[in-house]
């Protein structure tokens, strides 16, 4: 009795152990198929799967998406499914991945993600409280082909993100992101908050990319800092006491649009321009990826009629995050000032 127990037993045991080493071969094959299909070179030594403790880790692997690449992936997924119909699908939660691109390093966390495949070279992704570095979390849904990326960021403002590549460039285009998101992924400090549409051009120049912005901001927030009170310091100028009254240290804004190019350790930005509800402004400058130093001027004109002519050129510099400023004193704004008194003195 106890030698026919035994065997069974270890039938059981060698079942089981077939059962765990198919789910494990199972599981390497599908991620390695997958990495195939995106021009991913991904061996077993690159891939560590538990699944008694139902964890997967990817090391050291670097991923090419057009001219893009993203080197030294290293990912951790736990809580491993799989699923093999209607469309064969694996999903994980508590996942990070980190990696480094253009010289700077990056972390992504996903509370959840899910992997669908759609046919050969056709894969869908959905993940949940979705966060790049310090951005805000966002849910996502995308379709990956061989050449193409669309990602649809399911937050109150329904974002779409689309990854267009080619020989030369890899476009990067965006409707309703985040703002605080696009910052995150150019490595910059959160200066401005609010939902951004965008196109981007990115270009591989040897051990480093040159990207070129155009970006526009609606109903946005520019923080640390109070244009508004800034002004008002210097002109007499026609605005709601209440506003000042309040204290607030940040800028309200109608639109900001910009045009900038990036490297990994600089941001030009060759113009911008912001409204708000009582000024307009435009400006050009550059910040130090590096040492998160800006250096930006801004000629800022009230909408009040009475002082149109006046040109109030402010320079921002030291820590973009809580930037110093001084008035830059030009031969326009002393010809702008004589101007108004003289109108004013008729």
């Amino acid at each position: 009795m106890w030698k026919k127990l035994a065997l069974v037993i270890g039938i059981l045991l060698v079942a089981t152990a077939g059962f765990l080493y198919y789910l494990k071969s199972t599981l390497e094959t599908k991620v390695i198929d997958f990495a195939r299909q995106q021009g991913i070179t991904l061996a077993a030594e690159n891939i560590e799967s538990d699944f008694l403790s139902q964890k997967l880790r990817l090391n050291n692997i670097n991923y090419k998406i057009g001219n893009i690449e993203l080197e030294n992936i290293n990912a951790e997924f736990s809580g491993i499914r799989i699923e093999t119909t209607p469309n064969p699908k694996v999903s994980a939660v508590e996942n990070k991945i980190i990696f480094r691109f253009n010289n700077r390093s990056y972390k992504i966390s996903l509370a959840k993600i899910a992997l669908t495949q759609q046919s050969k070279s056709h894969y869908q992704i959905e993940t949940e409280q979705t966060q790049i570095n310090q951005s805000t979390r966002f849910d996502l849904n995308g379709e990956l082909t061989k050449k193409n990326f669309i990602f649809q960021i399911k937050e109150k403002n329904n974002g779409e993100l689309k990854i267009t590549q080619n020989n030369q460039t890899t476009q990067i285009s965006g409707q309703n992101i985040p703002t605080n998101l696009i910052q995150a992924i150019l490595s910059a400090p959160t200066m401005i908050d609010g939902i951004s549409n965008f196109k981007a051009d990115i270009e591989r120049r040897q051990n480093h990319y040159l990207g070129r912005i155009n970006i526009q901001t609606k109903d946005g927030v520019m923080n640390n800092l109070n244009l508004l009170e800034i002004v008002a310091q210097r002109l007499p100028i026609n605005y709601q006491k209440d506003e000042l009254a309040q204290k607030n240290i940040n800028t309200k804004f109608d639109l900001m649009d910009s045009e900038f190019t990036f490297t990994d350790k600089k941001i030009n930005v060759q113009k911008s321009r912001i409204i708000t509800k009582d000024l307009v402004g435009s400006g050009e400058g550059e910040m130090d990826l590096d040492s998160m130093q800006c250096n930006f001027i801004i000629n800022l004109q009230t909408k009040d009629p009475k002082y149109a002519k006046i040109t109030l050129p402010l320079r921002f510099y030291g820590d973009c995050r809580s930037p110093q400023y001084k008035i830059e004193i030009t031969k326009d704004f002393r010809d702008g000032l004589k101007k108004m008194l003289k109108e004013r003195l008729k």
